[in-house]
């Protein structure tokens, strides 16, 4: 057996992290989109854009900055992946508004990397 490098343990380490994040995220997406299927269907009624958009922005599964771990809280700081399914909405809306909206008390804008500066959705109090 071959003794990999500390920097290619490192950078393994950190791709099974990245990967394990969006697997998190696609499950939590997944229980969302169930949920949200079935009580469109007990009410036998469909929500209007602007109210999913509002309505379900804190139930996406963003990431705490302060704990790294998904947060329920709606007014705690927090990022999510740009290209989540229940992230798409409101990707388009941050496009839409020069990649910054605020909504409920919560400022949400594009962030990411030099090279993909709209890899993520940031989420942040605005007082």
């Amino acid at each position: 057996m071959t003794k990999l490098s500390e920097d290619k343990t490192e950078q393994i380490a950190e791709v099974i992290c990245n990967f394990l994040t969006v697997v998190e995220g696609a499950a939590f997406d997944a229980k969302r989109q169930i949920v949200s299927l079935y009580k469109i269907e007990e009410n036998n009624e469909k929500p209007s854009a602007s109210e999913v958009n509002i309505q379900g922005l804190d139930k996406l599964p963003w990431k705490s900055y302060r704990t790294k771990d998904f947060t329920t809280n709606p007014k705690e700081a927090g990022w999510i992946w740009a290209n989540i399914q229940l992230a798409k909405e409101l990707a388009s809306q941050l496009e839409q508004h020069n990649g910054k909206i605020i909504v409920s008390g919560m400022e949400y804008s594009f962030s990411g990397p030099e090279a993909n500066k709209k890899q993520f959705i940031a989420r942040k109090p605005t007082k």
